[in-house]
């Protein structure tokens, strides 16, 4: 992993969360937010493409 050993990365993680610890509950609200509503708009594209092929013209 771009040679970077878990040692290191475990150093990297603890110090992002010393600095940004505070605005994560933030992020990962807004993050799981925009998930939900990617997923509902891909689930609505989905039925409307199935929909379409199901109905006369």
């Amino acid at each position: 992993m771009l040679g970077l050993g878990m040692a290191e990365v475990v150093v990297i993680l603890f110090i992002g969360m010393l600095l940004f610890g505070s605005q994560l509950p933030g992020v990962a609200r807004s993050l799981g937010k925009s998930v939900s509503a990617f997923r509902r708009e891909a689930n609505d594209l989905r039925d409307d493409i199935t929909g379409a092929g199901d109905s006369p013209r």
